[in-house]
C-alpha cells in the first residue's frame, strides 16, 4: 500500500491511500493534464455576426478616480454597485492576492457617498480569503461571492453577516473539476449546494438569486429566497446554454439574466426559468468579464481582454454600451494608468443618472465616467 499527497484546500498536506498502479496512473494523469489544460479550449472561436463598426468619439468622459489621496486604501478592484441612496459600494482585496487561502484582516468594502465620493465606511475584515462579486438588492442589501471559500455571503448595508450560501467544499475537488474541464462527465461528487468558485450574484425583488458558479462549475444556478435549490444550466462547452467561466451577471426589466461567459467571449441570456433566449458573439464585444443594465435600458460591459486567457493574449481594456437587442451603441477603450485609461476592468456599476463605475484589477481602483447627452 502507499500513499497519495494532495494538498487540501486550506493549504494542509492529506494523505490518500491508494494502490501503487492507481497511483502511478493518478499522477501521469494529473502531470498529462497540467501540460495540455492551458491549450485545450485555445480553439473556442468568436461566432462573428454584422455587428456595427462604430465611427466617431465616444460619449464617456472621465471625471474621476476612487480612492483619492487621503482616501482609505484599496487593492485589487474586483466587484462596485451602487444603493439606491445612490453611494458606491466597491470591493476590493485589500492587497491580497486572487488565490490568497488566509483570511483577510483588512475591510474588503468601502463605500463612498453618492455626489461628492467621500468615504462614509469600511468594513469586511476577517471573512474573506478572496472576495469576487458583489451586488446590492432593491433592500440595499449586499451579496458577495468568495472565490477561495466557496461561498456567498447577504450583508446588511452596514456589513452585518446575514446568511452564507455554500456547501463544504470537499479537499479532492479542486483539483478534481481542473480535470473535468476537460473530462466533461467526470463526477466529482458535488450537489447543487456547493459552489466551485463562484463570481457573480444577481438577486430578485421576491429574494431569489441567481449564482454564477463560474471558474470551476460553469453553472448559473438559481435559489429561492430561503436558499433552496429551483434550477441550474450546467454544462461545459460552446453551444448554446453551455459556458466555460460564466463571470457577470446582469438582471433587465423582465427578469431575464445576462451572463458574462468570459472564456466564450460572448454574452447569453435566459429566463427567469433558466430557457436559453439568446447569445451574442461578435469580435467588437471582446471578452466580457462584467455587466449591468442601467435605469436607461442599456446594457455596459466591461472587456478585459485576452491576457489572463492564453499566453501571449492581447492586453485589452474596453467598455461598450448595447441595447437589449445587441446593438452596440457606444464604446470607450483606452489601456493604461492615468485618468481615462483602464487596465484590467472587472466590474461596472451605472447610477440613475448614468454615472459609469468601473473596478479595475490592476489599478486598484474604481474610476468614473459621465455621459455626454450629445
Amino acid at each position: 500500500m502507499s500513499y497519495l499527497e494532495i494538498i487540501d484546500g486550506e493549504g494542509k498536506m492529506r494523505r490518500i491511500k491508494v494502490i501503487p498502479v492507481i497511483t502511478v496512473f493518478l499522477v501521469a494523469l494529473l502531470t498529462f493534464l497540467a501540460v495540455i489544460g492551458a491549450y485545450a479550449w485555445k480553439d473556442i472561436g468568436i461566432t462573428e455576426t454584422n455587428a456595427p463598426q462604430l465611427g466617431g468619439k465616444s460619449k464617456l468622459i472621465a471625471k474621476g478616480i476612487l480612492p483619492s489621496i487621503n482616501q482609505l486604501p484599496t487593492g485589487a478592484g474586483s466587484g462596485v454597485d451602487i444603493d439606491s441612496n445612490g453611494n458606491l459600494f466597491f470591493l476590493h482585496r485589500s492587497g491580497y492576492g486572487f488565490n490568497n487561502n488566509t483570511l483577510i484582516e483588512k475591510d474588503v468594502v468601502t463605500v463612498y457617498s453618492a455626489d461628492a465620493h467621500e468615504t462614509m465606511s469600511s468594513w469586511g475584515a476577517h471573512y474573506f480569503k478572496s472576495p469576487h462579486g458583489l451586488t446590492i438588492d432593491e433592500n440595499d442589501q449586499v451579496w458577495i461571492t468568495d472565490i477561495m471559500l466557496n461561498k456567498v455571503y447577504q450583508f446588511d448595508a452596514k456589513g452585518n453577516l446575514l446568511r452564507t450560501f455554500g456547501q463544504h467544499y470537499p479537499f479532492y475537488m479542486e483539483a478534481c473539476l481542473k480535470v473535468r474541464n476537460l473530462l466533461k462527465n467526470l463526477p466529482c461528487g458535488q450537489n447543487k449546494y456547493t459552489f466551485a468558485r463562484p463570481t457573480d450574484v444577481e438577486v430578485y425583488p421576491d429574494g431569489s438569486f441567481v449564482v454564477a458558479d463560474g471558474f470551476r462549475n460553469s453553472r448559473i444556478v438559481k435559489f429561492d429566497g430561503e436558499g433552496n435549490f429551483q434550477w441550474e444550466i450546467s454544462k461545459l462547452g460552446k453551444m448554446h446554454g453551455e459556458f466555460y467561466l460564466p463571470h457577470g451577471l446582469a438582471k433587465d426589466r423582465q427578469g431575464n439574466i445576462y451572463v458574462a461567459d468570459r472564456r466564450n467571449a460572448r454574452i447569453q441570456a435566459f429566463n427567469k426559468q433558466g430557457q436559453w433566449i439568446k447569445t451574442w458573439s461578435f469580435p467588437e464585444l471582446g471578452r466580457p468579464y462584467g455587466l449591468d443594465i442601467g435605469k436607461d435600458n442599456f446594457l455596459y460591459v466591461v472587456d478585459a481582454g485576452d491576457a489572463y486567457e492564453f499566453e501571449n493574449g492581447v492586453e485589452r481594456s474596453q467598455v461598450l454600451k448595447l441595447t437589449l437587442d445587441g446593438k452596440i451603441v457606444d464604446r470607450y477603450s483606452g489601456f493604461g494608468q492615468s485618468l481615462g485609461k483602464i487596465d484590467l476592468p472587472h466590474d461596472i456599476a451605472v447610477n440613475d443618472h448614468g454615472r459609469v463605475y468601473i473596478a479595475e484589477v490592476k489599478n486598484n481602483r474604481v474610476q468614473f465616467f459621465e455621459q455626454q447627452s450629445h
